[in-house]
């Protein structure tokens, strides 16, 4: 799911209100795809706990107006459930986020098993969140890849022995993400379908 613009929009008005400025972009590089709470502490000790119920309420109001679909998502997703493939999320946003989304979106059916932030003891790029969805589906991690937007994905699936895929249509710096060395790198969602992980 698209949600940039309305989680930077969201980052953007809660620093207005209680800093009195926009996020710099050397600031969104620093606080995208750490969790909320972590996010809001990166750039208010004072305010933090203000920014985040901010930031929760403003989210809320605007994700179903300000979020879309990436094109050739659900099409992926079909692929790879006629492939056998099993899918599950990671991610460090909240549980009631995530799967309004996943409802709204009507893909909810793809994903037998996620995890939010609520869900994990320690978030990305701790590896905690792809063991338990590796044991969940009794899956090695030499058999699963990590797909991911950010480093703290990329860094994730590195920490647990997982092949890594960043996706070039990321919000944040593509050559600082690239210099992460994923094992694959793709420019369309279609492209995900076609990745073969053997291990030995």
């Amino acid at each position: 799911m698209d949600t940039n613009d309305i989680i930077k929009e969201s980052l953007n008005e809660a620093s207005k209100k209680f800093r009195n400025c926009d996020i710099s972009s050397e600031e969104y590089e620093l606080i995208l795809g750490k969790p909320l709470g972590q996010q809001m502490l990166d750039l208010s000790e004072t305010h933090h706990e203000g920014m985040t119920e901010f930031y929760r309420q403003y989210y809320r109001a605007n994700q179903e107006a300000r979020t879309k679909l990436f094109d050739g998502v659900h099409d992926l997703l079909e692929t790879l459930r006629n492939k056998g493939i099993k899918c599950g999320i990671l991610t460090n946003k909240g549980r009631n986020g995530l799967e309004k989304g996943l409802r709204q979106y009507h893909i909810e059916g793809y994903f037998e098993y996620y995890l939010s932030a609520q869900d994990v003891t320690n978030a990305k790029p701790n590896p905690e969140g792809i063991h338990k969805i590796c044991a969940y589906y009794g899956i090695r991690e030499a058999d699963t890849l990590m797909v991911g937007d950010s480093g703290h994905d990329i860094e994730a699936g590195k920490n647990a022995g997982v092949a890594t895929c960043l996706v070039s249509w990321t919000v944040l710096n593509l050559s600082k993400l690239k210099s992460l060395n994923p094992d694959y790198i793709v420019n369309h969602p279609s492209a995900i379908g076609f990745i073969k992980k053997t291990s030995n």
